[in-house]
């Protein structure tokens, strides 16, 4: 995803969840992967489809199945953010949710959060560098649309 190829994510990751069989600890993870990957591919219709089986095939107690049903509009940013207290789950939630807003085309708002994760994140985590990735994204994009 961050090298920009949404499909091929999205692609990976549902032969990771096939292949899983559910209930392994890396399936939410995937889910995430290929949802925000067929977003990135404008496939909302398989990202709609993907959050729908993340809603009854993931575990619900597993950390961070709570970004699933962010992202299915069940609760809010702020009800997603409460729960993550440590610096580990707040770099995995800002870096989502700056995802979700970037891929709404709310650049400034995904800007605030995916810096977030450029100024305090893990630099260990997938999201960290999906984080840098993006905002280099956005700012590209910025630059190539100005005068």
């Amino acid at each position: 995803m961050y090298l920009a190829r949404g499909e091929n994510a999205a692609a990976d990751a549902q032969k990771y969840l096939e292949l899983s069989g559910g209930g392994n600890k890396s399936d939410v993870y995937m889910i995430l992967a290929a949802h925000f990957g067929y977003r990135q591919a404008g496939q909302d219709v398989d990202a709609g489809r993907i959050l729908e089986e993340g809603l009854t095939k993931a575990n619900d107690k597993q950390w961070p199945y709570s970004v699933i049903r962010y992202l299915h509009r069940e609760i809010s940013a702020e009800d997603l953010l409460a729960p993550a207290t440590d610096g580990d789950k707040k770099t995995e939630v800002e870096a989502y949710i700056g995802m979700d807003l970037s891929l709404a085309g709310k650049r400034d708002e995904a800007l605030i959060y995916l810096r977030w994760v450029k100024e305090n994140g893990n630099k260990n985590f997938v999201e960290y560098a999906l984080a840098i990735s993006e905002i280099k994204r956005l700012e590209a994009t910025k630059e190539k649309s100005l005068p």
